[in-house]
Order: structure tokens, then C-alpha cells, then sequence
């Protein structure tokens, strides 16, 4: 996600997507499946930071579509130091590449 106006329209799209086709889903997934709830953007540390990274967030979805945010501020890492934001976006992104990780290990068919 890298525009918090587009990602606020792309949660209202995809709630209205996932109700106009609710009773087909129901049908595939049980009476008692809902549409996931999407996250909303924390706000940041800092406010008042005038620099901002390009990626605002990451979605990535859990075990039974249990929609998580990776958010990455740009206000929580001091002085632009590249190396600080290097290290910063991959403390962010581990709960993401775990979940990618974990889930193509379990794909993999022992032979």
C-alpha cells in the first residue's frame, strides 16, 4: 500500500465486492463465514515527520483469511540513516516472510 486515501477506498471496495457475492461464498464456506475486516493504518509515532516512505503498509493474510498489517513508519526511524531503515523494514516484514515461509513448507510434498 503506498497511498493511505486509496488503501481507505480499497477497503470500502473490497467489504462492498465481498457482499455482493456473499450468499455464493456462505455456500462454499459455511452460513457462519464473514468477509475479513481489513486493518486500519495506525497512525504514525511521529506525526510531525516531514520525510515518509514510499510503501506504507503490506497486507498479508493469516490462516483462515485473517487479514495482518506490516506497517512501516517512516517517523520511527531516527536521523534517515539507511542502514536504521534497512534494518527497520525487515524487523516489519518478518511476521510477513514467516507467513510465506511457514506456508510453503506446508505446500511441499515429501517425495
Amino acid at each position: 500500500m503506498t497511498d493511505p486515501v486509496d488503501y481507505q477506498r480499497f477497503k470500502t471496495s473490497a467489504v462492498a465486492e465481498a457482499e455482493d457475492v456473499l450468499f455464493e461464498l456462505k455456500g462454499k464456506y459455511g452460513d457462519f463465514w464473514q468477509p475479513p475486516i481489513l486493518p486500519e493504518l495506525p497512525r504514525p509515532m511521529n506525526p510531525k515527520a516531514v520525510r515518509d516512505f514510499y510503501f506504507k503498509a503490506m497486507i498479508y493474510f493469516a490462516e483462515g483469511w485473517e487479514p495482518r498489517l506490516a506497517y512501516f513508519d517512516a517517523s520511527a526511524v531516527r536521523g534517515g540513516n539507511p542502514r536504521r531503515a534497512n534494518k527497520y523494514f525487515a524487523e516489519c516484514l518478518r511476521p510477513v516472510m514467516t507467513h510465506i515461509s511457514e506456508g510453503a513448507q506446508s505446500r511441499v510434498q515429501p517425495s
